[in-house]
């Protein structure tokens, strides 16, 4: 045999190619959600200390009979306020900031 006999062929089928690409595009996936930062975790720790001893009022308005504006799904305008207000006061809810909620729940 000479040096020019030694040659080593290798032979891929195409099913095995895709399946290998396959595998690549999803590690890289993987590895794209395991490096993604959530905005909302940066933004809540950047405004948790500017609110320390500071009292938030919350007022969700539309209260009592007069609900507000209907949209075309059927969704009230007191509904949507009150889930806002009770979210916000979720978020803020934190030792060294007072909330006081106008509905009467401080």
């Amino acid at each position: 045999m000479n040096s020019k006999d030694k040659k080593i062929s290798v032979w891929l089928s195409l099913n095995h190619m895709k399946w290998g690409l396959l595998g690549i595009g999803l590690l890289g996936l993987l590895i794209g959600f395991a490096k993604y930062e959530v905005p909302a975790i940066k933004t809540a720790s950047y405004w948790n200390l500017p609110l320390a001893g500071m009292t938030i009022a919350l007022d969700a308005g539309h209260g009592g009979p007069d609900g507000g504006a209907v949209s075309k799904q059927g969704m009230i305008e007191k509904d949507i306020n009150l889930a806002v207000t009770l979210y916000l006061r979720i978020i803020y809810s934190k030792p060294c900031v007072g909330i006081f909620d106008e509905r009467g729940r401080s």
